[in-house]
């Protein structure tokens, strides 16, 4: 016990680190609901890119970020070319919010408007 303590104690330490997993285990419940849907996909890798985004939904979730928000703003910022050597910077721990009104211009751009009905 006592060559283990430190491992034990760690978030102790550390207040970024949590004592049970609670939210661990409320974060899986999104791919195990989603399992079902996806046993008869047609394609693995449509399996993985779905797998992929609930990953990333899940972080946003226990990062407390918008995932909807959180998509649109890193989508365009890496399509206007954000240096490779910040890419630290997207991820959902250290995201930062866009101003609203470039938000919605964020929006406005990857709006498809050939799927609303007329």
């Amino acid at each position: 016990m006592n060559r283990h303590w430190a491992k034990i104690s760690y978030f102790l330490n550390d207040l970024k680190v949590w004592p049970d997993n609670n939210s661990a285990e409320r974060a899986l419940r999104l791919p195990k609901l989603c399992q079902k849907n996806h046993l008869f996909s047609q394609s693995v890798s449509g399996n993985n890119a779905i797998e992929y985004f609930n990953t990333i939904i899940a972080t946003c979730r226990l990062c407390r970020v918008h995932p909807e928000d959180y998509l649109t703003d890193i989508t365009i910022r890496i399509n206007e070319g954000h240096p490779m050597s910040r890419l630290d910077e997207l991820l959902p721990s250290n995201w930062q919010v866009a101003p609203p009104s470039e938000l919605e211009r964020a929006k406005k751009c990857v709006k498809y408007n050939h799927l609303t009905p007329t």
